[in-house]
């Protein structure tokens, strides 16, 4: 995976690194099936199937359409 420089040309792994280190894991989902949408439809913009844009569109749908159902 290609990862753009900084502006001045350096790279940004001290960052990622830092940052990956301050990450835990997420708590338990209260809506598990939440995080199932999420994993389906970003699989689409990751293979370049989908832009972020109708990602979002999809996952605000479906996200939406289940809590409704589960009032």
């Amino acid at each position: 995976m290609e990862i753009d420089l900084k502006p001045d040309g350096t790279s940004w792994t001290e960052e990622y690194v830092a940052f990956v280190k301050t990450c835990e894991p997420a708590p338990n989902w209260r809506y598990t099936m939440v995080g199932t949408i999420l994993s389906e439809e970003l699989q689409s913009y990751f293979t370049g199937d989908k832009s972020a844009e109708e990602v979002a569109e999809v996952i605000q749908s479906r996200v939406r359409i289940y809590l409704d159902e589960a009032r």
